[in-house]
């Protein structure tokens, strides 16, 4: 039987995968460097891959530790948003390494980290909605007490 958890898992395999294969072929096409805007929803699909993924886990941690308290919509944007600064914020970091240590050029300047950054939040925004819509587990504190 497929639960709402496993298909979700399954989207979250597939979407990993698309940006995967989509991250090579840029890399091997210049799409990068070719479409100006082609970084941005990389970065928008990996907030949005990093923010439902950490939902997920938060959420398994969660239920195994026996809790069968749903997960409150204030507390799953802000796990959401956690894991994209520390991810997409390790990312730039990353970036900022290469281009200092190997003469890469990865990073066009503040302008380019405060875009790149700026797409992880909102992608994983989107993952927090589509994980909460997914998992029908979205309450707030008033409704827990009902």
């Amino acid at each position: 039987m497929m639960t709402k958890r496993n298909s979700f898992s399954i989207f979250l395999v597939i979407l990993i995968v698309f940006i995967a294969i989509a991250n090579w072929f840029a890399n091997i096409f210049y799409l990068y460097w070719l479409i100006w805007w082609f970084d941005l929803v990389m970065h928008f699909l990996g907030g949005l891959w990093v923010g439902a993924s950490g939902l997920l886990i938060f959420s398994s941690i969660k239920k195994k530790r026996g809790s069968q308290a749903p997960v409150d919509m204030k507390l799953a944007f802000t796990v959401a948003l956690a894991c994209a600064i520390v991810i997409g914020g390790g990312w730039e970091v990353f970036e900022f390494s290469l281009d200092r240590l190997l003469i890469a050029e990865l990073q066009s300047g503040i302008a380019d980290t405060a875009s790149d950054l700026l797409m992880d939040f909102i992608g994983s925004i989107a993952g927090a909605y589509f994980f909460l819509r997914t998992e029908l587990i979205v309450t707030t504190p008033s409704e827990n007490r009902s």
